[in-house]
């Protein structure tokens, strides 16, 4: 997990601080990292009676970080709209990973926030629930046999190795049983499909250096077209405690978008959710939102 070596935290919600900086101190240990951020955006448009100084940020900093986190603490508050201001600090500082709250996390729109965020972040994006607590038991990745699964697998294998954490690799395969399938019955559809999913999944792990931490593969059928809910489900099933996924941006007229599974599950995760980006991705994208 070395990549990550700066990472930002965004403090909004003062009430949720503790657990990003906790969170965060964790990430360092497995990353080795250099410093963390505490960047927290006072925002014009919605002024906060109860606004952090770069005092307080240190305060927290001693706090949450002394001591537990590996590398420096940098404290900074800075005013502007608070997508822009991240963003723009993500590339000035070359941030490697960005932590912010979820969709529990704060009634003041910073689940939207977060989502937004990843949408044009250049650097991979940890989204934390409201209630995430900093440990690890089992990463489960969805993937397909493609290059983005291959860095959320690889990710998740750089966090899982200091602790021996289980890797789940889930591939959710289609099955539509209105599909023609020949002479075959559906439970024997159902099983060539799921052949296609392991050898999908043996191809993509055999291009992977996977020594050192436990992996398996688990190829689940989703039969009614609700890929989000068999990915949710089956976090639930295995007691998984972390979810990461490739999170690569299309460039569009309406910016930078993310795919429809991604998007959803970064909006229904009651786990934290990494979204691992290649860093630099949609780098065109960003320079072009801080000149506007």
């Amino acid at each position: 997990m070395k990549q990550y070596q700066e990472i930002m935290v965004c403090l909004g919600n003062p009430a949720s601080a503790g657990k990003l900086l906790n969170y965060a101190a964790a990430i360092t240990k497995y990353a080795e990292s250099r410093r963390v951020h505490l960047l927290h955006i006072n925002d014009p448009a919605n002024p906060s009676g109860n606004t952090p100084t770069q005092s307080d940020l240190e305060g927290l900093a001693a706090t949450h970080l002394k001591g537990k986190a590996v590398g420096e603490s940098v404290c900074k508050v800075v005013e502007g709209a608070p997508l822009v201001e991240i963003l723009r600090y993500g590339q000035d500082e070359s941030i490697d990973l960005i932590v912010i709250g979820g969709e529990d996390s704060d009634p003041n729109h910073e689940a939207i926030l977060a989502r937004r965020i990843t949408r044009k972040a250049t650097c991979s994006v940890l989204i934390l629930p409201g209630d995430s607590q900093p440990t690890l038991n089992k990463v489960v990745v969805p993937v397909r046999n493609t290059e983005c699964s291959e860095q959320a697998v690889q990710a998740a294998l750089d966090i899982a190795r200091p602790t021996q954490t289980q890797v789940v690799c889930l591939n959710v395969f289609q099955v539509h049983s209105g599909v023609a399938r020949g002479n075959l019955t559906l439970e024997e559809f159902t099983e060539q499909q799921k052949d296609l999913a392991e050898k999908d999944c043996e191809d993509l792990l055999a291009r992977i250096d996977t020594t050192g931490a436990p992996i398996e593969s688990l190829c689940v059928a989703d039969p009614y077209g609700h890929s989000i809910e068999t990915i949710l489900e089956t976090v639930e099933k295995v007691d998984g405690d972390l979810l990461v996924i490739g999170a690569r941006g299309r460039s569009g007229l309406a910016g930078v978008l993310l795919a429809d599974v991604t998007e959803k599950l970064i909006r229904q995760s009651p786990v934290p959710l990494l979204a691992v980006k290649k860093k630099g991705e949609c780098l065109g994208i960003l320079q072009a939102l801080l000149t506007v």
